[in-house]
């Protein structure tokens, strides 16, 4: 499950930093999400990931963040912001599941 809920937080997360068309997720469902991945891998032991952002749009959201930090009209550095959020918990539970 944890493993299903990171794809699509990372699909969806870089869609919006490109065109958006392949997103699953809205504004008020990524915090769900969110909260349920972070539930899922405290029950497995792993430490879940701070994010700096809990939605697409906002002043808490991913485009505010991405501008904020200098990303803006930088596909690499938003996927990239992403990967480092999302990227060590991943490869985390590939090796439990491998």
């Amino acid at each position: 499950m944890a493993i299903a809920l990171t794809r699509l937080l990372y699909d969806d997360f870089v869609s919006y930093g490109t065109d958006g068309r392949d997103r699953r997720l809205t504004n008020d469902t990524v915090p769900v999400v969110i909260r349920a991945r972070r539930a899922v891998i405290e029950r497995l032991a792993l430490e879940p990931p701070t994010w700096p952002f809990r939605a697409f749009d906002g002043p808490r959201g991913f485009g505010s963040y991405w501008r904020d930090n200098g990303m803006s009209g930088s596909w690499k550095g938003r996927r990239g912001c992403v990967e480092e959020i999302l990227g060590p918990t991943r490869d985390a539970l590939e090796e439990l599941q491998g």
